[in-house]
């Protein structure tokens, strides 16, 4: 956990404030599934392991949100740029990391799985977090696609970018019987955001800002394109699962 927290710590200093494309795929793909399956807002919203915090601010306007990470200075820089978010920090020797058992509506996990050792206790830990009926969305890369993305990111990345110190990522399969063995409802599964991870001619058209965000509503062929190849091709992927009542 120590290495862990160093390597955050360092990471959440160099990026800042800073939202990466990827994220804001990741943060539309959770909002959408909130939209979709959660009940009306007001909403209790757990951001689990929230890292530099920017996911709270498009949480809020669905209910009060709590974010939460084990790393100090990155909640204090989160608390500094979002107020409006209560971020606690977790305290890996207590129960359920210090939170309220059966006190959140909706738990997002986003991108963490694959930073985690114990995937399965993750799942638990969520799964008592959550009220009865309570909505559990969670992000993380395709298990699929990393022999080629660990390859595109070690030949194009500096050594600090390209892997943290676990880097687990799991196939669609694997995330699936986790949801199941947890004891939650499956309710949707997809992929999605399509990122470049060769340097063919249609991969680097594919992933330009132009096809993947500057003018995706405004060109409808574009448009539909890009939303074909992100969700067949996309290195995310992103299911959603309800405790039971």
């Amino acid at each position: 956990m120590s290495e862990q927290r160093e390597y955050y710590a360092k990471l959440w200093e160099r990026k800042g404030t800073r939202i990466w494309v990827e994220e804001l795929a990741r943060m539309y793909e959770i909002g959408s599934a909130i939209q979709r399956y959660a009940d009306s807002p007001p909403l209790r919203i757990l951001d689990f392991g929230c890292g530099a915090g920017w996911l709270g601010q498009f949480l809020a306007k669905s209910g009060k949100v709590t974010a939460a990470d084990f790393e100090l200075s990155a909640i204090e820089r989160a608390r500094a740029e979002y107020p409006f978010v209560d971020f606690r920090l977790l305290d890996e020797k207590a129960p359920l990391y210090g939170l309220m058992p059966n006190s959140f509506d909706v738990v997002v996990s986003n991108s963490v799985l694959e930073h985690v050792a114990d995937k399965r206790q993750h799942f638990n830990i969520i799964r008592d977090l959550l009220v009865r009926g309570g909505l559990l969305i969670l992000t993380t890369p395709l298990g699929e696609v990393w022999p080629l993305w660990s390859k595109w990111t070690g030949a194009h990345y500096p050594p600090e970018e390209r892997f943290q110190p676990i880097e687990a990522w799991i196939s669609s399969v694997e995330l699936r019987k986790l949801l199941d063995d947890s004891g939650f409802a499956f309710l949707s599964w997809k992929r999605f955001y399509y990122m470049r991870m060769t340097d063919s001619i249609s991969d680097r058209l594919m992933s330009t800002a132009l096809v993947q965000y500057g003018y995706i509503h405004r060109l409808r062929y574009v448009g539909s394109m890009w939303r074909w190849l992100t969700d067949s091709y996309g290195v995310y992927q992103i299911i959603i699962g309800r405790k039971p009542s």
